[in-house]
């Protein structure tokens, strides 16, 4: 892992007689770059530095520019964990960042350490983004439906997204603005639309003196509490946690997104920094869609859902099962029958039925405390046991029958008829 350095010198730096590597004082560059840094050897290819109670190897090479009066240094930390390499060069760094420019402007011109840390972080940020996004989505149509763009967007913020889409055509720019405008916000904008504090009702016109004099107390204080300036995440979504520096971590972290999505300089501490409160981010996301869930699917419709379903299932199998116990199989038979009903068309219904419930149970998005619900609450329902009950029937009619070919042939015959 590299770090390269650019050293010019300022007004007050003296180095016009050095014209070569070997003329510069290779200990002193480095002594003034890491003046707080133990070293306890140093050749011309490498130097020893202690730190964090351990004595690393790190290779250097320096190049003196006689006609500009430059000096290009790098810095090589070769370990075997990358996360200990990634922490040594972030720990020069630093050391270089907070010297005095007293005698040279130092340009970081590589800094390998930052694009680990930008690496690692960004999975997190792109994580954060798309599901605060589809949270947004959810919870803004459902309070405004279509009409959520004309009703959420100002004049200024709807300019902008008009510029962004380039769509000449109203209809087809009407479509993509109410479709992708979230899409076409920059992760400051998103934020911006969701936590930036405004006031959605006037209060004056709201406590006139009519209703001052014929509201309740309680009834007014519920007024107040609807005129208070609040974000779009706190009126159409959830309260905002009780933290006093939750705006302050919110504007930090984008600025830290900034530095990841343009390569700039990203350090340990800004990684372990994101890292921590980003977590806290999508922890909050989670409970916004618990909430959506709750609100979008109720442990009764999940029990509805369910019951119709293994209504339907248990409606077939029934009839299946009359069919059956109208005939008499052999164990022969039974084998056949067993490989043909598991091709025939209403067999399929059932399959398909059964994977268009899973399906829906899938795309419901449900919390882990209410799929433990809807299992439990599904094992249980009068539908489900009938299911079990009829199943149970088809099995015992099946083994206790006797059919022949011209049955069999029958047998075929409606079962594909009860497709139809």
């Amino acid at each position: 892992m590299e770090l390269k350095y650019i050293l010019l010198p300022n007004d007050s730096c003296h180095t016009t007689d050095q014209t070569s590597t070997s003329s510069i004082n290779t200990q002193e560059i480095i002594s003034y770059l890491l003046p707080n840094s133990e070293i306890p050897s140093l050749n011309h290819t490498n130097f020893s530095l202690n730190y964090n109670e351990a004595t690393y190897n790190i290779a250097y090479s320096i190049h003196y520019e006689e006609q500009t009066n430059t000096i290009y240094l790098s810095f090589k930390a070769t370990h075997a964990s990358i996360d200990q390499s990634a922490s040594i060069i972030n720990y020069i760094r630093n050391e270089i960042n907070n010297l005095s420019r007293d005698a040279y402007y130092i340009i970081c011109s590589l800094d390998e350490s930052s694009e680990y840390y930008c690496n690692n972080i960004y999975p997190l940020f792109n994580t954060c983004e798309r599901h605060l996004r589809s949270l947004t989505y959810a919870f803004i149509t459902k309070a405004f439906g279509n009409q959520w763009y004309e009703e959420t967007f100002n004049e200024d913020q709807k300019t902008n997204l008009k510029e962004k889409i380039q769509i000449k055509s109203k209809s087809k720019r009407t479509i993509a603005l109410i479709e992708n405008s979230l899409y076409e916000l920059t992760w400051f904008e998103l934020i911006d639309y969701l936590f930036t504090v405004q006031n959605f009702k006037n209060l004056d016109s709201n406590l006139t003196p009519n209703v001052l004099n014929t509201k309740s107390k309680e009834q007014l204080l519920q007024i107040i509490e609807e005129c208070r300036p609040q974000t779009k995440w706190e009126k159409y979504i959830m309260p905002l946690p009780d933290d006093d520096c939750f705006f302050n971590t919110l504007n930090t972290l984008r600025i830290h997104r900034n530095s990841v999505a343009h390569n700039k300089i990203f350090t340990e501490n800004d990684y372990t920094y994101c890292q921590e409160n980003l977590s806290k981010l999508i922890e909050l996301i989670k409970a916004g869609d618990a909430k959506l869930n709750e609100i979008l699917f109720t442990p009764q419709q999940q029990s509805e859902i369910i019951d119709d379903t293994c209504s339907n299932l248990t409606t077939s199998l029934q009839a299946l099962s009359d069919t059956i116990r109208s005939l008499n199989l052999s164990a022969t038979q039974l084998n056949a029958l067993t490989s043909l009903s598991l091709n025939s068309p209403s067999m399929k219904a059932l399959s398909n039925t059964a994977e268009t419930l899973s399906a829906a149970i899938q795309s419901s998005n449900l919390s882990a405390t209410q799929l433990n619900a809807l299992t439990s609450l599904s094992l249980n329902s009068p539908s489900m046991k009938a299911l079990s009950n009829t199943a149970e029937t088809l099995s015992a009619a099946i083994q206790s029958s006797n059919l022949s070919a011209t049955q069999l042939n029958a047998l075929t015959l409606a079962l594909d008829k009860d497709k139809k």
